[in-house]
């Protein structure tokens, strides 16, 4: 049965679970029970019927699944309903200890955390990569962009692998790039010592260098 994002709001454990998800992060069942409070069958029933009414994006496999609000257009339906009626619900918090593991590390050979999420959506956001129904595409922008980083994309035309491909950030449940270009793009950065390793850790931290560069290239601050 379809419903619209109105009636969902009627009921407070609905208005929880949309609470939790409306900052378009991708959450589990179990993570979803415990931030609202929610018996978890109660939230498989909730989460049913939000597939039902194409309100949810399911990302995983059977043993670990996640869920999202299915685009940003319905995200920021939830978002403006929660605002013009002042809606004010408190939830347990997500609590992921290592500071700096959330914040930048290396993600099966390319970069994740914080970091990376945030220098992914600026690759979107200045039209070098195209995310569209959860897939990425190169744009002849983004070619030129990478090119100018002395990647050389031709190198990945007869390998298996993606060469652009959104991976799901562990922490900041949201897409970082992964595929060829995002491997060699971390490579890069750590080649040209915009980033630097920790240590024999996962972490890396972006160098003073490193924070110029991509604020000019990209226009964000790390």
């Amino acid at each position: 049965m379809m419903m619209t994002i109105d009636e969902f709001f009627k009921d407070q454990d609905s208005s929880k679970l949309i609470f939790a998800l409306k900052d378009f992060q991708a959450l589990t069942a179990s993570e979803l029970s415990k931030m609202c409070g929610i018996d978890q069958q109660k939230v498989d029933e909730m989460i049913n019927r939000m597939i039902g009414s194409n309100l949810l994006f399911v990302w995983g496999r059977r043993n670990r699944k996640y869920y999202r609000i299915l685009n940003q257009e319905i995200a920021d339906e939830f978002n403006q309903f929660i605002e013009f009626n002042k809606l004010n619900i408190k939830l347990k918090e997500r609590i992921i200890k290592d500071k700096d593991l959330i914040q930048s590390r290396n993600c099966y050979g390319h970069l994740a955390g914080k970091t990376g999420v945030k220098i992914c959506q600026a690759l979107i956001d200045n039209g070098f990569i195209q995310s569209k129904d959860d897939k990425f595409t190169l744009t002849k922008t983004g070619i030129e962009f990478y090119n100018e980083l002395r990647i050389n994309l031709s190198e990945f035309q007869n390998k298996l692998k993606p060469i652009v491909k959104p991976c799901l950030d562990f922490s900041e449940r949201r897409y970082h790039l992964s595929g060829e270009i995002g491997d060699a793009m971390f490579s890069r950065f750590l080649e040209l010592k915009w980033f630097e390793r920790i240590g024999k850790t996962r972490i890396v931290k972006p160098t003073s260098k490193g924070k110029i560069e991509i604020q000019k290239r990209l226009g964000i601050e790390i």
